[in-house]
């Protein structure tokens, strides 16, 4: 997967419209506390997602056109997700022994396209 803030820097310079915007998700995304325990000038693309996840989040708080316009254009940047059928057609598949192995394994091979909340809720399903 490329780098995911070069990507939305890349856009931002493109497009005058959204600058704005997108100047604030990279500002945040500086002043998130996970990204400055690591390398805050090369976040990795699930933290670059996770922050836009919740400033999408707080827009929806806000509820207006405005904010509903600022959600269409962060959720490009976030790519498709795997469904639940999906996650759990893949832990039904690789049978895994543990939580730790199952995560582990999606965190390699599906960086960015998965929740954790919904794999660990399969995978704990009876």
């Amino acid at each position: 997967m490329n780098n995911l803030k070069q990507q939305i820097i890349d856009y931002r310079n493109n497009h005058n419209e959204s600058r704005l915007l997108l100047g604030t998700l990279l500002a945040e995304l500086d002043r998130d506390d996970k990204i400055k325990a690591g390398d805050f000038r090369n976040p990795s693309n699930n933290d670059v997602i996770r922050v836009i996840k919740k400033m999408i989040e707080s827009n929806k708080l806000i509820n207006s056109n405005e904010s509903l316009n600022e959600n269409k254009l962060l959720e490009q940047f976030i790519p498709k997700q795997l469904t639940e059928s999906q996650i759990e057609s893949i832990i039904k598949r690789e049978h895994f022994q543990s939580i730790k192995d199952c995560m582990g394994f999606f965190k390699e091979l599906y960086t960015g396209l998965y929740d954790g909340k919904t794999v660990s809720k399969i995978f704990n399903k009876p």
